[in-house]
């Protein structure tokens, strides 16, 4: 018989969200300026970086463009994306906000959930 592998989706066709994280006293940003250049230069279609989500760990948003990302006005911008990446794993309202087949990557606290 005669097996099929899964087709992959190019990168070219993917876009990546990274919204602002919302835990209390959360400082870091799923993505440096210097890592969004690296996924635009590796053929992402988009990284669109919600305002100011770099902001409490030094990124700006100027850091955020000059490396290739788009900047969004809110989370539901970043959350409606291919590919979500996210530091604290999403609150009930982010959930609420992704589309049916976005992938997020975030951590994940099993012991708590």
């Amino acid at each position: 018989s005669k097996s099929t592998a899964p087709v992959a989706t190019p990168y070219s066709q993917l876009t990546i969200g990274v919204p602002k994280e919302t835990f209390p006293l959360e400082r870091r940003v799923a993505l440096t300026p210097s890592s969004v250049g690296a996924l635009v230069s590796a053929g992402f279609k988009a990284v669109h970086v919600e305002a100011d989500a770099g902001a409490l760990a030094e990124f700006n948003n100027a850091a955020y463009e000059a490396a290739g990302a788009t900047i969004v006005p809110d989370a539901a911008a970043a959350l409606r994306q291919s590919i979500v990446l996210k530091v604290r794993p999403p609150s009930i309202d982010e959930v609420s906000l992704l589309a049916p087949d976005t992938t997020l990557l975030s951590y994940v606290y099993p012991g708590r959930n």
